[in-house]
């Protein structure tokens, strides 16, 4: 209801939890605070009084927003097509910071007023995160969210794109200093990206759904690989030309791109074998590459649904990986 959109409306997220009486019990977060419990009154005249927080359970190691400036962008795509953005600049530095433009799954998701440790953390390590919603994320309207059936590797590497040359054209990242990062479809996102030009100094990609053909085989494969591609696996030499046109690994050979891969090893939604063997032709055509596996861990485990130890491998191998190819500041003199 009206009422109900006027209470969790604002620069956040919000996740209903329950409803009784009239009032909402929500999960909240913004990007610089992890979720809390509030209250909302759907009644209330406006959303400052009708909600309550309840708890507050993460305010001694997220004090304030310390850590990084949001501002909002827009850009437009080589068709016109506008895109929405966000870029997180960290504190204390001014001028063009390097930057990680980090890309969200799904593709079917969209990032927004939500909170993120691996951008908390990459701010604070004196990073820029550049966030941007291409064709296929949700949030706009149908066309929009669509749009990428048939046309991947197309359409939101140009909507991402565009949104990096705004970051840069505006001052904001330095054109020098620049890493992609994603999971899952953001994986195979970054993953085009990389073979298909040399912008970037360094990638992490996590899960890609980097292969169709391998993609098949996995929980959902049939059904999300028909789905966006447009042609059923199987069916002939023209769809698997298809398949072939649009997996990453048909193009490994033109990555020079420093790239980290990190697998899960119990992964259903993107096996791990189709980014073990895209890791394999990296290096069998001289890209510089390395490969972390997370054993016993599913498909986002290290973002919500695995080990802490698994989250802190990660983090340590990102910031690592980052730091030898795309450094946040300037090294040391002997």
């Amino acid at each position: 209801t009206g009422a109900a959109a006027r209470a969790v409306s604002g620069d956040l997220a919000c996740a209903p939890l329950d409803a009784r009486d009239g009032r909402l019990l929500l999960a909240i977060s913004t990007m610089h605070q992890p979720p809390d419990l509030w209250l909302a009154d759907v009644g209330a005249p406006s959303p400052a009084a009708s909600r309550h927080r309840l708890t507050a359970l993460n305010a001694h190691r997220f004090p304030d927003a310390a850590a990084f400036a949001v501002e909002h962008l827009r850009a437009t795509a080589p068709d016109g097509t506008p895109v929405e953005g966000w870029f997180l600049r960290p504190h204390g530095h001014d001028g063009p910071v390097p930057t990680v433009l980090s890309l969200h799954g799904g593709p079917a998701a969209a990032w927004g007023h939500a909170f993120s440790y691996d951008h908390c953390l990459l701010a604070a390590a004196g990073y820029g995160v550049l966030l941007c919603n291409p064709r296929g994320s949700t949030g706009y309207d149908p066309e929009f969210a669509v749009a990428l059936r048939e046309h991947w590797g197309d359409l939101e590497a140009a909507d991402v794109i565009a949104m990096l040359d705004h970051a840069i054209a505006v001052g904001l990242a330095d054109p020098e200093r620049l890493a992609v990062s994603g999971l899952s479809a953001g994986g195979y996102l970054g993953a085009w990206l990389i073979t298909h030009g040399d912008r970037f100094n360094a990638a992490v990609l996590e899960n890609p759904a980097i292969d169709w053909f391998t993609s098949t085989g996995a929980d959902i494969g049939a059904i999300l690989v028909e789905g966006w591609t447009g042609v059923r696996p199987g069916t002939g030499l023209d769809a698997a030309q298809t398949l072939a046109r649009t997996s990453v690994t048909t193009y490994a050979d033109a990555c020079s791109t420093p790239t980290l891969l990190i697998v899960h090893e119990r992964d259903l939604r993107t096996p791990p074998n189709g980014t073990e063997a895209f890791y394999t032709l990296l290096k069998l055509h001289g890209c510089e590459a390395e490969l972390l596996t997370l054993p016993g861990t599913f498909h986002n485990g290290s973002i919500d649904l695995g080990r802490p130890d698994h989250r802190v491998a990660q983090n340590e191998a990102l910031l690592d990986w980052l730091d030898r190819h795309a450094p946040a500041r300037p090294p040391r003199d002997p």
